[in-house]
């Protein structure tokens, strides 16, 4: 479900800071390649995540940290943009897949032997499925948020989720310029965000920013913009100031 609201341009990353953040996705979120000679296709793999993402204006980014979310307002530009980007990347794994095989060809008609031409192609033609299925058996599922997404639509008001979050450690600053940024942002629109942590430290974090227990499942955090009283099912949270009650 989206809303017609859409993330405004100065929270969205600049196109030819993707490469860079790709690199940050695959340190930060993992998951690592599995071998040195596949970090490339591992941070490929990541860079074609954020293209897809970004050109579908779901992704925030400020210098050294991305945060996704799921329900802004998707254009049919925005969906036609993600869809050639997609399509692109795929015709790229292809094309790699296939290239190494021809080159096996070419080497063998070179009086190279056979087992270690092939052998070589295989081993490279199969890299970029093997960290794709790296990356899907390490992704975090979007399950939980979806029963909780459902539950507090159901009471009004418009929620969003937030999604996968990266920061630089050495560029503290970044993250939270950017998450201020875009809470103030959530607030001003009247906006509820819910969350699913990937760690106790990323959990802390959103605690601090007003996020409480959702009510399907302690693991699932809700925010109601600031200003609401009520936001039905967010839990009561331990401290006055909570925003969820």
């Amino acid at each position: 479900m989206t809303t017609a609201l859409a993330v405004p341009p100065h929270l969205r990353p600049r196109w030819r800071d993707l490469p860079q953040l790709a690199v940050l996705a695959q340190r930060r979120l993992g998951p690592p390649a599995l071998a040195r000679c596949s970090y490339p296709f591992a941070r490929a793999l990541w860079l074609l995540v954020l293209a897809v993402t970004h050109a579908h204006g779901r992704l925030l980014g400020h210098r050294t940290v991305i945060a996704t979310v799921t329900g802004p307002r998707t254009t049919w530009p925005h969906r036609g943009a993600g869809a050639a980007v997609f399509l692109t990347g795929m015709t790229m794994i292809v094309v790699w897949m296939v290239l190494p095989l021809l080159a096996a060809d070419l080497a063998v008609a070179h009086r190279t032997p056979p087992l270690l031409a092939y052998t070589a192609a295989v081993a490279l033609a199969l890299a970029p499925l093997l960290e794709v299925a790296n990356l899907l058996l390490h992704a975090r599922t979007a399950l939980p948020a979806v029963g909780t997404l459902r539950h507090l639509r159901a009471g009004g008001g418009t929620w969003w989720e937030a999604g996968t979050l990266a920061a630089d450690e050495t560029d503290p600053m970044a993250a939270g310029r950017l998450v201020h940024t875009a809470l103030a942002f959530a607030d001003t629109h009247r906006i509820g965000l819910v969350a699913v942590p990937s760690n106790a430290a990323t959990r802390r974090t959103y605690a601090r920013r007003g996020f409480r227990p959702g009510p399907l499942s302690p693991h699932v955090l809700c925010r109601p913009p600031t200003g609401m009283s009520e936001a039905k099912g967010c839990r009561t949270s331990t401290t006055a100031s909570s925003p969820c009650s």
